[in-house]
């Protein structure tokens, strides 16, 4: 509001200033100094700057937490920074029959990237399987840092949950105590994922995590299902519920940014990406999905199906 303020004191001073000095040129070119009209005409123009001033910050835009952004800001290419948790000599969590909750983690958010990029700049804290640091500590900070380093909008890492009770189950979004925004996006994202998935709902949580701890900007960690759960085990290990989990996710990001995703499917960007390549042939050969349309989007009917050829449901 001190920046509205002053560049509004400014435009006055300026026009008011500009004004005068047009009006008496004009009169000393027609050699009649009228000082009534030149005080009114510059008054005049003053007040109608200073309304054009109040005009622009009306029509300013509205962040979903409810924040204030300049209107000429609605151009900027907003910035997303993705973290895949784990990586390296660093697994993660570890399912019943081997599944690493690292390789999940970077599946998932090579999708969400993917989905994100025709509207906005994403990158990832690591696209490869590596670690940030020499130990976790310096791994979560390295995180962090990179994030405040790009000058990221928001933050989201991506996680699968474990627990020593293998019957644990549901997903979950965590952000920074006291963080509005954080809260704002974790909700925006969670909300989405309950939404499209049958597991149960285990709500947006507070949690002390360094990622989020020590990034500037707002940031949330989700969990995407228990990999110690042998039946979400199972679920995380399909490509479909990685699909399912990164466009849901997407969803969220997108939500809370004020972004509109591309139509599924829509354009150069329907064709298979590099990195999907493969597992899209597999998939297709199995019969789970017939071909076209790799990037779109997948109803929870279709994954319903789908989980069903995979045996998954159990009557």
């Amino acid at each position: 509001m001190k920046e509205f303020w002053r560049d509004a004191l400014t435009l006055a001073i300026k026009t008011a200033a500009s004004t005068a000095i047009a009006v008496i040129g004009v009169s000393v070119l027609i050699h009649i100094v009228n000082w009534d009209l030149i005080v009114s005409t510059v008054v005049l123009a003053t007040v109608f700057s200073l309304l054009i001033a109040f005009v622009d910050r009306i029509i300013a835009c509205t962040e979903p937490d409810g924040s204030s952004i300049d209107k000429h800001q609605i151009n900027k290419v907003v910035r997303v920074m993705l973290d895949p948790g784990h990586g390296g000599s660093d697994p993660g969590a570890v399912g019943p029959t081997g599944l690493l909750e690292k390789d999940i983690n970077l599946l998932v958010a090579k999708s969400v990237a993917a989905i994100l990029a025709p509207v906005a700049a994403v990158k990832l804290t690591r696209d490869t399987d590596m670690a940030l640091g020499a130990n976790v500590n310096a791994d979560l900070t390295a995180r962090a840092n990179a994030a405040n380093a790009w000058g990221a909008d928001i933050y989201v890492s991506i996680h699968c949950n474990s627990a020593a009770n293998s019957s644990a189950t549901g997903t979950e979004t965590f952000y920074y105590t006291g963080s509005t925004p954080g809260a704002g996006l974790a909700k925006a994202i969670q909300t989405r994922i309950a939404a499209a998935v049958s597991l149960p709902d285990r709500g947006v949580k507070t949690g002390n995590f360094a990622v989020l701890r020590q990034t500037n900007m707002p940031a949330c960690l989700t969990e995407i299902g228990f990999i110690s759960n042998p039946a979400e085990e199972a679920m995380l290990k399909s490509p479909v519920f990685q699909a399912l989990m990164a466009g849901t996710i997407a969803d969220g990001i997108a939500a809370y940014l004020g972004l509109k995703l591309p139509a599924p499917g829509a354009g150069p960007d329907s064709a298979v990406s590099p990195w999907a390549k493969e597992s899209w042939e597999k998939a297709v050969a199995a019969g789970l999905f017939d071909g076209t349309n790799p990037q779109g989007a997948l109803s929870r009917e279709q994954a319903a199906i789908v989980f069903d050829r995979l045996g998954l449901i159990k009557a």
